[in-house]
């Protein structure tokens, strides 16, 4: 898709490709990251369970996380590892997997939106973490 897309669509970059998705949607965009695919940019993965994060400074990411469930340490990456890669993992207090989507109550999905404009716009990761702590008060 990424080669046949761009004579459909030329007003769009498919060199500079951002991949955004939900539960199973975040572990597809977390997989093909992990494949080094040299035409992804950034991905925001919204409650992933399964997929490891990508670990590389090539690929920006944003992992918003519900509370509502645990997730495998060996999904998300460590502080240390999110300094390293520049990556950056936000929990929302008191959110449910569900809230993360389409579905969700409309106070979490706007704090949901305005971590990842953030994110798009350049915020650094503790800029965005004072923005959800924020929305908070």
């Amino acid at each position: 898709m990424q080669r046949k897309l761009p004579t459909r669509f030329p007003e769009y970059n498919f060199h500079n490709i951002i991949l955004v998705g939900h539960s199973n949607g975040g572990d597809i965009s977390a997989w093909l990251a992990n494949k080094g695919k040299p035409y992804i940019s950034k991905i925001v993965t919204l409650d992933n369970r399964r997929v490891t994060l990508p670990k590389t400074a090539q690929i920006q990411v944003l992992s918003i996380r519900a509370t509502e469930y645990p997730t495998a340490e060996s999904v998300l990456l460590t502080e240390e590892e999110q300094d390293i890669y520049h990556s950056c993992i936000i929990e929302i207090e008191s959110s449910k997997h569900m809230d993360l989507s389409d579905y969700g109550a409309i106070s979490v999905k706007q704090r949901v939106e305005s971590l990842i404009k953030g994110f798009l716009s350049g915020q650094d990761c503790n800029t965005l973490k004072s923005r959800n702590i924020a929305t908070l008060e």
